[in-house]
């Protein structure tokens, strides 16, 4: 009698170790595109940066995981088009692409700004001041409508360069006056790649140039992603309240600051 109960027992054991099991595999992933843009996401930063690392743990309360897939802007739209990603972080505003995405709610606002050599005693409050002067830009990126229209209208000229590097190169050759970029990458960016003393002669303006939001597309060819994009919105606001939000942002910054600034 007391081997029958001692197999029982082992069944039970064995069929509950198989239960759980189960349920681990069949753990809910999504596969989601992301490009180079440190701090908010990077595969050098810790957690994949801030933005990741927010959106991981977001969907994390509801027992679903998240995989990154670094490539470019254009190659990362195109997989996810055609379906090989479910999703993508980007500063797409929703109403360019809501026939296509599901769109969460705002992640962040990054704000874009000029950089300048403080020496150059840079002052601008309207795009009509950046008459006389010549400003730098960077291939493909988006400044906001406003400079735009300036741009077309001659109120200004434009001196593009490849990448924002290239832009930081020629403000420190004194080869343009300003460069617009997102502020906090363009910070990453410059204690990356310059020495100190060359950083030390550059900051940025306080009056910005464009802020856009930065959100979680879920493509919407899959209709479960309408469901998934509803979770994420609701945990997004759970770590909001619980100060979690915060946290992730500082501690972003921590590791930014320890590895690069104070290196």
């Amino acid at each position: 009698m007391k081997s029958f109960n001692l197999t029982i027992l082992l069944l039970i054991f064995v069929l509950m170790i198989f239960v759980f099991s189960s349920k681990g595999f069949s753990q809910e992933r999504l596969v989601i595109g992301a490009y180079e843009f440190p701090p908010y996401a990077s595969e050098e930063f810790k957690d994949n940066g801030f933005l990741c690392k927010l959106i991981s743990e977001s969907f994390a309360m509801e027992g679903i995981q998240v995989d990154y897939k670094f490539q470019p802007a254009k190659r990362t739209l195109s997989r996810l088009e055609h379906g090989k990603l479910d999703g993508v972080i980007g500063n797409y505003q929703a109403s360019e692409f809501e026939n296509k995405f599901y769109t969460s709610d705002s992640l962040v606002i990054d704000t874009i700004s000029f950089f300048y050599l403080i020496s150059s005693e840079f002052e601008w409050n309207t795009f009509d001041d950046l008459k006389e002067i010549t400003v730098g830009g960077t291939l493909g990126y988006d400044y906001g409508q406003p400079f735009y229209q300036a741009e077309a209208s001659n109120v200004f000229q434009v001196d593009r360069a490849p990448g924002n590097l290239q832009n930081f190169g020629k403000l420190l050759k004194m080869r343009i006056h300003a460069f617009p970029m997102s502020t906090l990458p363009g910070y990453v960016l410059l204690y990356k790649n310059f020495k100190a003393e060359d950083i030390s002669r550059i900051t940025n303006h306080s009056k910005p140039v464009h802020s856009t939001h930065l959100y979680l597309l879920l493509s919407k060819t899959n209709k479960k992603n309408q469901r998934l994009i509803e979770i994420f919105n609701r945990s997004l606001k759970q770590l909001r309240e619980q100060g979690k939000y915060d946290q992730y942002f500082d501690e972003t910054l921590e590791f930014f600051r320890e590895t690069y600034v104070n290196k």
